[in-house]
């Protein structure tokens, strides 16, 4: 698998994995992982629950160091990243964020800017317009004087997701964006993430569950089982029957979708 793995990597990926290990506590969770995220590109993480996707995306942010192996941004060690600078250029949303108690959803997506204030730059316009745009892209005009904690899941996780565009980074990880919203709003983040993919030229990396919004809106796929990837490249050559077998134990029909083109994967009951 190894020669299948870097026969898909290329030379266009600033953030590269080379043969890490991730471990909490001593206790490895992934193990020989070796990747690069393609610049400029949507790419989403997928795989069973437990396999590492979350882990991979801590590590890939510096909230976890590998045990073994190196992480790199422009062939530089994520390690010798102060965590301002690297602010700059990776935003992240991790799972289950917890607001300080008693903040309101403005100054919450406020805190995005942190990583652009010191001592010599204070609050400036360009701070309030890139707090306004998130603001109005994620449709949480109406919130902004509750605090996070009065809020529903799905409202709470529009605020995160606006703290994290108002920090205004080249590269967005993402771990299950869509997590408590409805699926008129798991749309409407998605399309947002896509429209910063393409017209703002952003890498997003996200962790989905959802195969068919993985394979509609990805470029590029890895798949994980077990710690390891399994797989990677984009929705139209790694997904298949056998690959859905293989990693989730589930038989299923893959057919083209006739909105986008993309694999639409449909599972069969599990008694057939």
């Amino acid at each position: 698998m190894t020669d299948v793995l870097h026969a898909t990597l290329t030379d266009t990926s600033r953030l590269i994995a080379e043969n890490i290990t991730l471990a909490y506590q001593d206790q490895p969770i992934a193990q020989g992982l070796s990747l690069h995220i393609p610049d400029k590109q949507f790419t989403v993480i997928l795989g069973p629950n437990g396999c590492g996707k979350s882990t991979l995306l801590r590590g890939l942010s510096k909230l976890l160091s590998p045990s073994k192996g190196q992480i790199c941004f422009d062939g530089k060690n994520l390690e010798h990243y102060s965590r301002k600078a690297l602010a700059k250029i990776l935003g992240l949303l991790p799972q289950s964020a917890i607001a300080p108690g008693g903040i309101t959803v403005h100054d919450l997506v406020a805190r995005g800017r942190f990583p652009h204030q010191s001592f010599l730059r204070r609050w400036t316009s360009e701070d309030e317009q890139a707090v306004n745009d998130a603001i109005k892209a994620t449709q949480i005009e109406a919130l902004l004087q509750q605090t996070v904690e009065s809020l529903s899941g799905g409202q709470r996780q529009r605020v995160w997701v606006a703290m994290v565009l108002a920090q205004q980074t080249p590269y967005l990880l993402l771990d299950e964006p869509t997590t408590y919203l409805d699926i008129a709003h798991q749309i409407e983040l998605l399309e947002l993430f896509r429209k910063l993919n393409r017209q703002e030229d952003r890498t997003i990396v996200a962790v989905l569950h959802d195969l068919n919004h993985a394979c509609r809106y990805a470029d590029h796929l890895i798949v994980m089982k077990s710690g390891a990837v399994i797989a990677q490249g984009a929705p139209n050559t790694v997904m298949s029957e056998t690959l859905i077998r293989d990693v989730y134990g589930l038989n299923s029909l893959i057919i083209d979708d006739p909105l986008t083109h993309t694999p639409l994967v449909i599972p069969k009951p599990l008694s057939s």
